[in-house]
């Protein structure tokens, strides 16, 4: 299910013509979100705010594909570095901690995320062990 449809992205976004492609990169963009939140996305949970953030992340990576292609997740990365300033850092690959791809979101579409409190997954995690130790 894509989180936006083609008028949002072109009249509410002013996003970037997609052409033929826009239900793909609709899908592809919204599976890319839910996978950054662990798909853990519930749309009637969400608030007004966080809906519109969704919405907007999603637009956002859809416009990165327009952009930059979509394929760009499915390639293996060769790593790289960056310093700046006195901080330097090294990425071995596109690979999580847990050693598994990890999906690439635009920085756009990671900082509308990272406001809707989606991304945080210790909270979740916490917040559930925190239930059940309280049901026990």
């Amino acid at each position: 299910m894509s989180y936006v449809d083609q008028t949002y992205y072109t009249d509410t976004y002013y996003g970037k013509d997609a052409g033929m492609d826009f239900d793909r990169y609709a899908m592809r963009a919204s599976d890319d979100i839910d996978a950054a939140c662990l798909q853990s996305i519930v749309l009637p949970e969400l608030d007004a705010m966080q809906l519109t953030l969704l919405k907007k992340a999603t637009c956002a990576q859809i416009e990165w594909y327009v952009v930059q292609g979509d394929v760009y997740n499915d390639q293996p990365s060769n790593g790289g570095n960056e310093t700046i300033g006195g901080y330097s850092n090294s990425r071995g690959g596109n690979q999580s901690s847990s050693g598994r791809p990890s999906i690439a979101l635009s920085p756009r579409a990671m900082a509308y995320l990272e406001q809707t409190g989606l991304t945080n997954h210790a909270a979740k995690i916490v917040g559930r062990w925190a239930v059940g130790a309280l049901d026990e």
